[in-house]
């Protein structure tokens, strides 16, 4: 667009002035904000991202949480209107077809006859409890028969005790208890061979420690101090905390004390 000559001195003055305001309202304009505001504004805009974020999250949560329900009538339903589609169905044999000929077949052929049963066998007798009873009663007589002091008759029946039950628990009992009367008796060599006999038959039996002491006692006696300082060190180790091992080691205490002659 144009403009006659005779108006552009008035367009001039109109753009100069327009210039002038311009630079003056440039000049009056606030200055900037200090950082404090900024730093403000900056918060502000930040929590307003993060409130728009959890709202995100918020809707995306509710979403499947709808959905789950959805999912769960859908179940309800189904399973009201038939059987659980997990459960599987009885499923039934086929009833096997016979033909006429086969059924005769069955009918004609004899069943084979049971096997006749075994007889079971008549219970083993047990002599367990009468033979404790037995040995009890024989022990005690041969106990008592000591305590009265008629050693013949004793020596007979813990004799029979350890011939007719070896197995029992007195058995080695009533072997050491016939050694001990043969050492009352004087018979020192019969009662070495009653105690050498329990301590090869029962040498985990609980005699041991005393049959052990009363053979070096024995060998004491028959003047064999070897032999009976043997048998009393066995005491001693074998059988450290032992009443027998007391003994034992105060007897050997003596013997060396002792010089032999």
């Amino acid at each position: 667009m144009k403009f006659p000559p005779s108006r552009q001195p008035l367009l001039l003055l109109i753009l100069t002035l327009a210039l002038t305001f311009l630079t003056s309202a440039c000049k009056t304009l606030p200055p900037a904000r200090d950082p404090g505001t900024t730093t403000l504004a900056r918060e502000l805009e930040e929590m307003r991202r993060n409130v728009e974020e959890l709202k995100h999250r918020l809707s995306v949560v509710q979403f499947m949480v709808d959905s789950h329900e959805r999912a769960i009538s859908d179940l309800e339903r189904s399973n009201t209107g038939g059987p659980h589609p997990m459960v599987p169905q009885e499923i039934k044999a086929p009833t096997p077809t016979v033909s006429p000929v086969e059924e005769t077949i069955i009918q004609a052929t004899p069943l084979p006859p049971h096997p006749p049963k075994k007889p079971k066998p008549a219970p083993k007798k047990t002599k367990k409890k009468s033979d404790s009873t037995r040995v009890n009663k024989t022990y005690t007589q041969a106990f008592d028969a000591l305590r009265a002091k008629k050693y013949a008759e004793a020596i007979v029946l813990f004799r029979e005790v350890a011939e007719k039950w070896p197995d029992h628990d007195l058995a080695d009992n009533a072997i050491y208890w016939s050694g001990e009367i043969h050492y009352t008796k004087g018979d020192y060599s019969a009662a070495v061979s009653a105690f050498r006999t329990l301590l090869s038959k029962y040498p985990k039996g609980s005699k041991v420690p005393d049959a052990l002491l009363k053979t070096g006692y024995a060998y004491l006696k028959l003047n064999d101090k070897d032999s009976a300082r043997t048998y009393l060190k066995r005491v001693v180790v074998e059988y450290p905390f032992s009443t027998s091992g007391a003994k034992a080691e105060k007897t050997l205490n003596k013997m060396d004390e002792t010089p032999d002659t």
